[in-house]
């Protein structure tokens, strides 16, 4: 039970930081494209 919610922990870490990169690109491509 403890592995498993700390698995759930990590891959919700790694969630947010991934969501984090694609705002980034998603800022660049908006500042290059308007």
């Amino acid at each position: 039970m403890k592995k498993n919610f700390r698995n759930i922990a990590f891959n919700f870490l790694l969630y947010i930081c991934h969501v984090k990169q694609i705002f980034k690109l998603w800022e660049q491509l908006s500042v290059s494209v308007f």
